[in-house]
Parts: structure tokens; C-alpha cells; sequence
């Protein structure tokens, strides 16, 4: 993760000034390798551990009572144009 960490000053230069806050690209990043790593079969079953598997959570950098939407703005920031 050394790598994710030596990227966030570029990532933090694209974060918009204004609007609703961005979700953490570190944290887009981390999703699809967890789901590579441990071969979870697709987004919605990514999901469904995200809002259970506090190690899972650990990993991409979610706090135990991030709530249960986590996975859905993980899922809509996989999607945006």
C-alpha cells in the first residue's frame, strides 16, 4: 500500500473545491483488489462483505460505523463517466 500512499498528494490536487466530498481514490482502488485477492464473485457480493467483514473494511479503509452506504458510493464512483 506503500504505492497508494505515495500517490495521494496527486490524487488530493484532483479533488473538486466545492460540491459534495469525493470519495477517497485509495478507496477505489482498494475495492477491486480486495475483490481480486480473495475472487468475490461480483460488485454486489463486494458490497455485501464491505458492510460486514470488519477486516474487509479495514483493507480498503472504511471505519466500523461508516454505515451501510459505504458500498453504494463505492459502487457509483466504479461507475462514473
Amino acid at each position: 500500500m506503500k504505492a497508494l500512499a505515495e500517490m495521494s498528494p496527486r490524487f488530493t490536487r484532483l479533488y473538486a473545491k466545492r460540491g459534495r466530498p469525493s470519495i477517497v481514490p485509495e478507496k477505489l482502488l482498494r475495492a477491486p483488489l480486495l475483490r481480486a485477492l480473495y475472487t468475490i464473485r461480483s460488485e454486489w457480493h463486494l458490497m455485501e462483505q464491505l458492510n460486514c467483514n470488519l477486516l474487509y473494511r479495514w483493507f480498503v479503509g472504511l471505519g466500523a460505523d461508516s454505515g451501510s452506504s459505504v458500498g453504494g458510493a463505492l459502487h457509483r464512483g466504479w461507475n462514473a463517466d
